[in-house]
């Protein structure tokens, strides 16, 4: 799972075209154009869905990808160190935000403490 995550990292920090980024990412279900999310059938196999999010620019914004099993929020910590909250998250917010260099993943959290999904985007944004 970790090292899923750190190959879409090297996906998102580079400037791309939310296309390219798609392509990188396995095959594309549908690609309606505009600012709507691109779905991708991720290749990696710890995903079972991705979506690709552009601006309106077509650059890529964020990818979003649903964990195929949840992963542990143990391993993640260990992968990428101690989690913050978002910035102006409300009470009870059950996301977690982990930085790897200048990838940032905002992690959805299950009440038992597992990740079920992960939005990955550049710290350049």
């Amino acid at each position: 799972m970790i090292d899923a995550l750190r190959n879409l990292c090297a996906v998102v920090v580079g400037p791309t075209s939310a296309e390219a980024a798609a392509r990188r990412l396995g095959p594309v279900v549908a690609d309606e154009g505009g600012l709507t999310a691109i779905r991708v059938k991720p290749s990696a196999s710890e995903f079972s869905e991705a979506r690709v999010v552009r601006r309106p620019d077509g650059s890529l914004s964020h990818v979003d990808v649903t964990l195929a099993r949840p992963a542990s929020l143990r391993d993640l910590v260990s992968a990428f160190g101690e989690p913050s909250r978002p910035p102006k998250a409300p009470h009870g917010n059950s996301r977690l935000v982990f930085r790897a260099g200048t990838c940032v993943l905002i992690a959805e959290v299950s009440d038992d403490r597992e990740v079920i999904s992960i939005s990955v985007r550049s710290d350049s944004d």
